[in-house]
């Protein structure tokens, strides 16, 4: 039988296979040969990440290293990839908040930014991964001057911005947690009696705002500047 060149080419291109298939045989049966691929965990590779996961207010899932409850794998090329996107992915966990953002008035920050506007997805060092301390949350969006005048409402001075408003959602305006008078009312008890102490005595407790700030005022008795 005649060999010709286009054979003697095909045999030679077995040949780097038939090696290959050599070498696999010859290694041992042991580790090398048949340990599975272990994934990284992710903090390997992000270890700017690796200390903040030990906070004690650290975001739950992130402290427990459960990265892949917000996201995807992405290899070798690094590229951020959610699960979900913007409030849909807290709300996965956090499902008790669905009821309270169909409420009439929704934080417009919460709203139109997200809750990451407010809270740091692994954590920021605080309580409720807030970006600031306290009332600081709500000053980097509400400038402050008029809520630190020489006379500032005991429950703003004690409690902060949520002893009147609540900072996810409301059924009044304001994020107010009561309506109106009905919120001064809830400390200041006894509306008959109230009115009686004011100048002239006033028929009832009515539109508490019109001459009072309920924030801060330089007049006494948190009065407005001007009065009509």
């Amino acid at each position: 039988m005649t060999v010709t060149a286009i054979d003697i080419a095909r045999r030679l291109q077995i040949i780097p296979a038939l090696a290959l298939v050599a070498v696999f045989l010859a290694l041992p049966a042991g580790p090398a040969r048949s340990a599975p691929f272990k994934a990284k965990e992710c903090v390997e590779c992000h270890e700017d990440q690796k200390d903040e996961t030990g906070d004690k207010h650290a975001h739950a899932p992130f402290k427990r290293g459960e990265c892949e409850g917000c996201h995807k794998r992405h290899g070798v090329i690094g590229k951020l990839v959610l699960v979900d996107q913007g409030n849909d992915l807290c709300l996965t966990c956090h499902e008790e908040m669905e009821e309270v953002l169909e409420k009439d008035v929704v934080h417009p920050t919460l709203k139109m930014e997200g809750c990451a506007s407010c809270h740091d997805a692994h954590g920021s060092g605080r309580a409720a991964l807030l970006a600031a301390d306290g009332d600081e949350s709500c000053f980097r969006c509400h400038g402050q001057d008029r809520f630190e005048r020489k006379n500032v409402h005991q429950p703003l001075r004690k409690e902060g911005c949520a002893a009147c408003h609540d900072p996810h959602a409301a059924d009044f305006a304001g994020l107010l947690r009561l309506d109106g008078d009905a919120l001064c009312l809830d400390c200041h008890d006894g509306g008959a009696k109230l009115a009686d102490k004011h100048p002239g005595g006033l028929a009832e407790v009515s539109d508490c705002v019109s001459c009072h700030d309920p924030h801060s005022s330089d007049q006494p008795k948190l009065l407005h500047a001007v009065q009509h």
